[in-house]
């Protein structure tokens, strides 16, 4: 059984207002190198291009490492029966207006 989900990513701050635990990772060469891959991730993914990287702090943060135990991610994503919801079962529901009023639309 799984006991807890990790993961990097270059949107720390976020991730943290979702309730997930942020740790700082020591700077080494593999850390700037992750730096300019999620830069670039962001830059092809993002509809926004170039003015999402230059928004906020996202080019001057490292990325950093995020972890959720997996009671955690059930408790605050988790339907009653047990399965994860969606997006827009997330949005709907209620039980989750914290996050609706951390994400800005």
């Amino acid at each position: 059984m799984v006991a807890a989900f990790r993961g990097v990513t270059l949107l720390g701050p976020g991730a943290g207002r979702l309730g997930f635990t942020v740790c700082e990772r020591p700077l080494t060469i593999r850390r700037r190198f992750e730096r300019i891959f999620f830069a670039g991730l962001l830059l092809l993914y993002s509809g926004d291009g170039l003015k999402r990287i230059e928004y906020g702090s996202t080019l001057s943060s490292y990325p950093g490492e995020v972890w959720i135990s997996r009671q955690a991610l059930l408790d605050s994503y988790g339907s009653p029966k047990g399965r994860l919801m969606g997006p827009c079962q997330l949005w709907r529901n209620p039980a989750n207006s914290r996050i609706r009023d951390t994400i800005e639309v």
